[in-house]
C-alpha cells in the first residue's frame, strides 16, 4: 500500500541500551565487509529480537545513517523467516554508506546462515557435554 510504513512489532526490537550492551559484551561476533553482527542464543523463544546501530563514524549525515538503517531493516523484513530465534545486534561499518543494497543483502543473508550453523554447532556441543 503506497504511503504506508511497516512498523516492527515491539517484541522483535531491541530497545534498551542495557540489552545492546549485554549482547555486545557477552555475545558472539561475526564481521562482514560492511557489517558487524553480535548475537546471543535465546532459549525458549520463537522469534528473534533485532537491534540496528549506525554510528556517526559511518557518516556525519543523519540522512545517510538513516538510509543504511532502512536498508538493513528492509532486508530483515524480506527475509524474516531466515533469522533464527536469537538476540541480534547489527552494526554498520564505515564502508556501509557506499554499499549497494544487493551487497548488503548478500552479506547479511550469508552472515545469518553462518550464525545459524554456529548456533546448531553450539547446541550440539552443549548437548554432548551435558550428556543429552
Amino acid at each position: 500500500m503506497p504511503g504506508s510504513r511497516h512498523v516492527w512489532p515491539r517484541n522483535i526490537r531491541l530497545r534498551r541500551r542495557e540489552d545492546f550492551q549485554e549482547i555486545v559484551r557477552r555475545g558472539h561476533r561475526l564481521q562482514t565487509p560492511h557489517l558487524t553482527l553480535w548475537w546471543r542464543m535465546r532459549e525458549g523463544y520463537s522469534c528473534p529480537r533485532v537491534g540496528i546501530r549506525v554510528s556517526r563514524r559511518v557518516s556525519k549525515k543523519a540522512v545517510i545513517r538513516n538510509r543504511i538503517r532502512r536498508r538493513i531493516r528492509e532486508i530483515l523484513r524480506c527475509h524474516f523467516e531466515n533469522i533464527p530465534a536469537i538476540d541480534l545486534v547489527i552494526s554498520a561499518r564505515g564502508s556501509a554508506d557506499s554499499a549497494r543494497y544487493s551487497d548488503l543483502e548478500r552479506e547479511l543473508l550469508a552472515a545469518l546462515e553462518t550464525i545459524d550453523q554456529r548456533m546448531r554447532n553450539l547446541k550440539k556441543n552443549l548437548s554432548r557435554s551435558t550428556g543429552g
